[in-house]
């Protein structure tokens, strides 16, 4: 059967028939006592002792499976590589049904005709934590279903593998438990919407309406083909690649150096996404996220921290930030100016600081405006603090915070007044949607002294 958009995948020289070990067989057309046949493979696997062992299989084509293959031990299926050790499926069958045991499978090729109910390997019982499914340099093409997960689910591991589910079902179906999937340098590819398909390695594709990924996911270098969005359950990796549609990400997923052609929506805490190019990044709830060094190309605001605290987002190009609901204690650098920030504790660690410090005595005529402060680039504010050594006492002092344009002169009306209450030394104020282009400037204009003695040593700071 061809191979559509093939992998390259190394092949492995077949040992001498000579090399066989104890609790090691070999099912080939030159042994009588494990011809290249189904009958054959069933009776190396048998003749296997209950600790399993490796079963290598010759060249050519003469094993089709007929009936499901039990496999309840320890067992390494190794062949004479893709192409040249191949065994067929018939219509309708499970090839392996797989307890809670280890199996193993290298170099081989599995062929099916996509007929319903046609599967590569079952899981039944519950499996062990530690139990594991390994394919290096398998193909599958042409079965209903690659992994049938029949409610439990063991580990999966696959290397330089090609597995595509050409029927109308799942590549792999969910059952209620999911082991963890690693998937390096392999193509996992299915027609069916609304399941779990995903395809892997640098000329791998994931396709499906909806893919769904188990906790403990890890794909390597995968092409991610969704349009209906890919979702990933718990501690997930994804390190390079591509993913062609929405991503929703629980808790502790981590994206690395990947692209991701639309948005990534945070379903739990500690998201991870660092090195990236993405759409968006929004949260609702959820805290604790790291967004480091990004290229954002959505060009509206990129990252949205709805009631979501305890944020890191560094380094990030075109990031522009919305910060709503409680959004709070957020650490931000290099975001642009017009971000609009809301939480009294967030903090943009590069911003510009602008400060003037009054003389001596406060007067409203004297001190009425303090000195112009021009910007270079444009740059946003959003937190204004005044401070002096004196409190006011008999009323509260007011200071008016304004833009001007530079090449006129022309005041605009206050965008705040920061507020020095009687008997306080320190007022502050957080303003949104604020910026200066560097045709403005900014004054502060004390409106209120406040007292008959009128302090002194003013300090007016505005910040983003």
């Amino acid at each position: 059967m061809a191979v559509p958009n093939p992998i390259e995948i190394p092949s492995t020289a077949a040992p001498p028939v000579a090399a066989v070990v104890p609790a090691s067989f070999v099912v080939a057309s030159t042994r009588a006592d494990y011809p290249l046949t189904e009958a054959g493979l069933l009776a190396a696997i048998a003749a296997l002792p209950a600790e399993g062992g490796e079963i290598w299989i010759g060249p050519g084509a003469g094993i089709i499976i007929t009936a499901p293959i039990a496999i309840s031990k320890d067992i390494k299926l190794v062949g004479a590589g893709i192409g040249s050790a191949i065994i067929a499926i018939d219509p309708g069958i499970v090839a392996f049904v797989v307890g809670g045991v280890n199996f193993t499978v290298e170099d081989l090729q599995f062929d099916g005709d996509a007929s319903a109910g046609q599967t590569f390997i079952q899981h039944t019982g519950v499996p062990a934590t530690s139990d594991r499914i390994l394919l290096t340099r398998v193909l599958v093409d042409g079965v209903d279903i690659v992994c049938d997960q029949n409610a439990t689910s063991h580990s999966w591991k696959v290397t330089d593998s090609i597995l595509i589910a050409s029927g109308a079902s799942a590549l792999l179906s969910q059952g209620s438990v999911n082991g963890e999937w690693d998937v390096v340098n392999s193509r996992l590819e299915g027609e069916a919407e609304g399941v779990l398909v995903f395809l892997v390695a640098n000329s791998t594709i994931i396709s499906a309406t909806t893919t769904l990924f188990g906790s403990g996911t890890k794909l390597t270098n995968c092409i991610v083909n969704t349009t209906g969005g890919a979702t990933f359950n718990l501690d997930c990796q994804i390190t390079g690649g591509r993913i062609l549609g929405d991503v929703t990400a629980g808790n502790l997923c981590r994206f690395a150096n990947c692209s991701i052609e639309n948005d990534i929506i945070a379903a739990g805490v500690q998201l991870s996404v660092v090195g990236c190019n993405l759409e968006t990044f929004s949260s609702d709830g959820f805290n604790n996220h790291i967004i480091q060094g990004n290229v954002f190309e959505g060009g509206a605001t990129t990252v949205t921290l709805d009631d979501s605290s305890g944020c890191v987002v560094t380094g990030n190009v075109n990031c522009l930030v919305l910060e709503a609901g409680t959004a709070n204690s957020n650490q931000y650098a290099g975001i642009l100016p017009t971000s609009t920030l809301i939480g009294a504790l967030s903090v943009v660690n590069d911003a510009q600081r602008f400060a003037w410090a009054s003389p001596d005595v406060l007067t409203i005529t004297d001190n009425a405006f303090f000195a112009r402060f021009p910007v270079q680039v444009e740059q946003g504010i959003r937190l204004l603090s005044v401070e002096v050594e004196t409190a006011p006492t008999g009323a509260a002092l007011l200071v008016d915070f304004r833009l001007g344009t530079r090449a006129t002169g022309v005041l605009d009306a206050a965008f705040a007044t920061v507020t020095v209450a009687i008997g306080a030394f320190t007022g502050s104020a957080v303003v949104a949607g604020i910026t200066i282009l560097p045709t403005q400037f900014v004054v502060c204009e004390i409106t209120q002294v406040g007292s008959t003695i009128a302090g002194a040593n003013a300090t007016m700071v505005a910040r983003a």
